[in-house]
């Protein structure tokens, strides 16, 4: 009769842990969700030479929020955690202006 009480508890503890496990991961699975893009590109003028270090402005129509990124070197430029909505993009150098 002994054995099976700790055979009984060996399978209650792993159930326990199996069921702990799961909820955990369901949690984090919850938590990775995410409702958020970028934008991402490259900056050229009109005979397609690139366009180092411009100011990138993102401005949400819906909110007013307004996100600012440069581009690198290579005319690079990415803007992350964007709300899904509606943007206005601007660009800017001051090589230009």
């Amino acid at each position: 009769m002994r054995i099976c009480s700790i055979s009984v508890r060996r399978f209650t503890s792993r159930i326990l842990l199996t069921t702990i496990m799961a909820a955990f991961l369901s949690t984090m699975i919850a938590f990775a969700q995410n409702q958020a893009a970028q934008v991402s590109g490259l900056i050229t003028d009109t005979s397609g030479a690139v366009i180092p270090n411009a100011v990138v402005e993102v401005l949400s129509n819906d909110t007013g929020v307004s996100h600012h990124t440069e581009s690198n070197g290579e005319g690079y430029y990415v803007v992350p955690l964007l709300q899904p909505g509606t943007y206005k993009m601007t660009a800017t150098c001051k090589a230009f202006l």
